[in-house]
């Protein structure tokens, strides 16, 4: 089945738009909630529209198909993320300006990019350190 380019295009351009929103959004939201309620309110609203996602795409039924061990080892390699990096990146954006805080937000991709090569015996390869810098550099 070939790919549709545009709709990559179309992805990639909701992707920039939402991810340079971030700073703006998160300082905004750390004027009225603490770093702890933020990234509550965050998580939640993440599994909402995960859900409604599941719903209006007819995914719904998978949910119950699962074993509650299934369900538990998800739910908790789901909260890694939002806790690990997102608690430490709310209070990195409570305590410092916009832009400093993005630029860490900016490096975390990069960090998975080369973590990927240990961690999952992703063979190293050169292009991925010059697409890495060519990424950094935008």
């Amino acid at each position: 089945m070939p790919r549709d380019p545009w709709r990559a295009y179309v992805y990639l351009a909701a992707a920039i738009l939402g991810w340079a929103t971030a700073a703006s959004a998160f300082k905004f939201g750390l004027r009225y909630l603490s770093p702890t309620v933020l990234l509550i309110f965050s998580a939640f609203s993440s599994c909402l529209i995960l859900g409604i996602v599941l719903v209006v795409t007819g995914r719904a039924g998978f949910l119950g198909k699962q074993r509650g061990s299934q369900i538990r080892l998800s739910a908790l390699q789901g909260l890694l993320n939002p806790f690990g990096y997102y608690g430490v990146l709310f209070q990195a954006y409570d305590r410092l300006s916009a832009q400093a805080a993005m630029a860490l937000n900016y490096t975390w991709p990069l960090v998975l990019a080369l973590l990927a090569v240990p961690l999952l015996g992703e063979r190293f390869r050169w292009r991925l350190v010059l697409a890495l810098g060519v990424s950094l550099l935008g």
